[in-house]
Parts: C-alpha cells; structure tokens; sequence
C-alpha cells in the first residue's frame, strides 16, 4: 500500500493505493484500497445502525428481484452473524446472515453488507486503511 497526500487526495480525504500482483495470470497493477473486498469469514459477527433514511431489509433469496424485491425491514440497529459473504456478482444481495437480536431475530437471509460494522465501528467490506482522514493526512 501506497499514500502521496498530494497524488492521492479527494477532496478532503486521501485515498491509498494497493499493488495488485497475479503471478497465474501475469497480471501487476494498481487501485485503489477501497476497491478491494476483505474477505469475512462465516461466524463473523456484525453490526448495523440506520444513519440517515437508510433502511435494512432481508430477502429469502440472493438474487435481486426475485422476491418483488419487498424484504423484511430490520428496523435501525441490530446484530448479525455472517453465514456467508461474495461481493464477485453484481445482480445479486452479497450478505448471506442470522438475525441475532430485535424482531426477526433468528431469521436467515440475504442482504446487502453495506452498512455493516465491526466491533470497533469500521466498516466491515472495506479496509481500516481504505479512506484516510484530514487528522491522519497531517
């Protein structure tokens, strides 16, 4: 990972960049770190708390419109535990988890993994590393 303050700032924020190395397909290059999914692995517990008019819903299946694309809305804060993650396909939810609390709790579905944190309030599809702020540019 590589960050220029000068080269790599957006507006107010900086945007490091990773080097991409493939050796199977002789492939080098380079994006950005936001660019890049982490992998979360089933078992992983996560957290979700509404910030605007954002809202949570969970589908029977993961392909999007399957379901009239009318999903159980989870409300504005609750907890869930990770059975499976794949961010690679764009026609479907990419967040296979548990309810762990409120009122649909044990319920299993999927769902979009935007808006999801760890336990120290990092977003969990992005690195920690992936947006640097003007404190941490300084």
């Amino acid at each position: 990972m590589t960050f220029d303050p000068v080269e790599d700032e957006q507006g107010t924020i900086g945007l490091p960049i990773v080097k991409v190395h493939i050796p199977s397909r002789g492939f080098v290059g380079y994006l950005q770190l936001l660019a890049l999914r982490p992998v979360i692995p089933s078992g992983t517990v996560v957290h979700f708390k509404k910030t605007g008019n954002e809202t949570f819903e969970l589908f029977p299946t993961a392909k999007i419109g399957s379901d009239k694309d009318k999903g159980l809305d989870l409300g504005g804060q609750f907890s869930a535990k990770v059975l499976k993650y794949d961010p690679t396909t764009d026609d479907e939810w990419d967040f296979h988890v548990t309810i762990l609390d409120g009122k649909y709790a044990g319920q299993s579905g999927w769902m979009l993994s935007l808006g999801a944190s760890g336990d120290d309030g990092t977003p969990i599809d992005q690195f920690s590393e992936a947006v640097i702020s003007d404190e941490r540019k300084n």
